[in-house]
């Protein structure tokens, strides 16, 4: 049986490839591992956007003071915090130093409080 973590995972992934596979013959390896990773990376963003509303709440910042000090549009800050924009490191950047907090605490699953 898998020894590590990643082993498991990957052994249940495959386990629930191979059961959707019998009743979904078209269904590829390939596009379930692409939304598998897709929704991983959903996940990623809802998170931060939850950490940077929460910080910014937290500085007592509106999303357009926000938008100011980063250069950045007002909706796009809102759409960051609704986690349906693809942020890049740069813009993560300028949103963590604006609420004066390290770029890595936006990527924290759970923020400090």
């Amino acid at each position: 049986m898998a020894e590590n973590t990643n082993e498991k995972q990957e052994v249940i992934i495959l386990f629930i490839w191979l059961s959707f596979s019998t009743q979904n013959a078209t269904y590829s390896l390939w596009t379930f591992i692409h939304h598998v990773v897709s929704f991983g990376a959903v996940k990623m963003l809802k998170i931060i956007g939850d950490n940077i509303r929460y910080y910014r709440k937290k500085a007592g910042l509106s999303q357009e003071k926000l938008a100011e000090l980063t250069g950045l549009h007002r909706t796009y800050i809102g759409s960051v915090e609704r986690g349906e924009r693809n942020i890049s490191a740069l813009n993560i950047t300028k949103i963590a130093y604006a609420l004066k907090v390290e770029p890595h605490v936006l990527l924290k699953e759970k923020h400090e409080t």
